[in-house]
């Protein structure tokens, strides 16, 4: 990448191995925290709905989310009362991706 193509994924510009997978925990996150916002709910308040410990919900929201996997979070946003959809397409291998489209 030279420097003056845009970083689309830090996680990837830093080099780590799994950053589709860690930027697409992020854009969950940030969905849960948005409707929490929109709701004008705490973490304590968003932790009960989606049945995780407040503390779980702290740690999230201090974008911990190695800690969190990809199905974990999609069952927070369905227990916010969205719907959660994983769509399988084929391309070529070498265009492969993981992505979240909220």
């Amino acid at each position: 990448m030279s420097n003056s193509e845009p970083i689309h994924n830090v996680f990837d510009a830093l080099g780590l191995e799994d950053a589709e997978e860690t930027i697409a925990k992020c854009d969950l996150a940030v969905c849960i925290f948005r409707i929490g916002e929109e709701r004008k709910l705490t973490d304590a308040a968003l932790a009960e709905i989606v049945g995780c410990l407040p503390e779980r919900m702290a740690l999230l929201h201090a974008t911990e989310v190695d800690d969190f996997s990809i199905e974990e979070l999609s069952r927070y946003l369905v227990a916010l009362g969205q719907n959660v959809r994983i769509t399988v397409e084929p391309t070529r291998e070498s265009e492969a991706h993981f992505c979240v489209a909220s």
